[in-house]
């Protein structure tokens, strides 16, 4: 299977909303990993790709930080089944303002500090 990833990915484990823009449904699902370009989710129902929608996410550079409200809006690229009927679900980001950028972007940057500090330790 070719791999379309274009950034590099941290993990995450947090919940997240998706609110699709045809029908207005809300959808819980997990994040699991985050880029620059998008996001890669655990959903329990499968989601079309070409479906476009809006991601409702807390990032929180530091734990202790409150953190800031992220909607980015995306559309699916990617859907494959996983186990127990869990779907693997890839979103690209396809508008994300530069207030939002910089601070996925310095999310990113913490995350990635951390891991490099958690393997070199």
């Amino acid at each position: 299977m070719h791999d379309r990833r274009q950034t590099t990915r941290q993990r995450v484990e947090w919940p997240l909303t998706l609110v699709f823009s045809d029908t207005g449904h809300n959808l819980r699902v997990r994040g699991y990993d985050l880029s620059s370009g998008g996001l890669g989710l655990l959903s329990p129902d499968r989601v079309e790709p070409g479906t476009a929608c809006r991601m409702k996410f807390r990032i929180k550079p530091q734990p202790d930080d409150l953190g800031v409200e992220l909607e980015p809006w995306g559309e699916v690229v990617q859907v494959s089944e996983g186990e127990a009927g869990v779907y693997r679900v890839g979103v690209a980001f396809s508008m994300l303002n530069r207030e939002q950028a910089g601070n996925l972007a310095h999310y990113l940057q913490s995350l990635g500090h951390a891991s490099r500090q958690a393997t070199t330790a």
